[in-house]
């Protein structure tokens, strides 16, 4: 990426918390004959969450501002709900097209993500800078990706997520999420 083409990235947003350590996720790459790529993750347990409240996360997410008031550094301040999600590679998301009731994503929007994969090992080496169509947003998933015409699918982000259950009461949620980048 040359000098010209670097993002903007926001300055380094300590938040007072700690990302899931990658040791937390089942992460497998895997590559079939026509040289596709599919990235899998599979996340622990996210106690304390239900389905609803991330369908609603992602739902609103790219609209979303958050008034921090009591993070040391931030109070006061206005935050992209982007930049909640992952404070360090997360740029900015910002949703067009036909959108859901009250600006919210749906499918069919088209959604324009900018990124860092993981910034603070890489800096800008990996940038993400993509206008996605969403093709999915309901209550147990998400998908948005890519088609070139004439050639189709190009890429396609999917997570899936579903309540997990101990003695009939929810108590997390399954998370995953893969990525497949080619043609088919």
């Amino acid at each position: 990426m040359s000098q010209a083409q670097k993002f903007n990235v926001p300055r380094a947003r300590d938040f007072g918390w700690e990302l899931k350590p990658m040791s937390s996720i089942y992460y497998k790459v895997l590559r079939n004959k026509s040289n596709q790529i599919c990235v899998v993750l599979e996340h622990s347990l996210l106690r304390g969450v239900t389905t609803e409240m991330i369908y609603w996360w992602f739902k609103h997410f790219p609209k979303l501002s958050v008034k921090l008031l009591d993070i040391s550094g931030y109070e006061g301040q206005k935050v992209p709900g982007y930049l909640l999600w992952h404070p360090s590679d997360h740029v900015s998301a910002q949703l067009k097209g036909k959108l859901g009731p009250k600006g919210t994503s749906r499918a069919g929007a088209k959604i324009h993500i900018k990124e860092v994969m993981q910034y603070e090992k890489y800096e800008q080496k990996y940038p993400v800078d993509q206008e996605l169509t969403i093709y999915y947003c309901e209550k147990d998933g998400w998908c948005m990706g890519k088609s070139i015409p004439l050639i189709g699918p190009m890429m396609s982000l999917r997570i899936s997520f579903k309540d997990v259950y101990q003695e009939n009461k929810i108590i997390g949620v399954h998370y995953h999420y893969e990525v497949v980048a080619g043609s088919h």
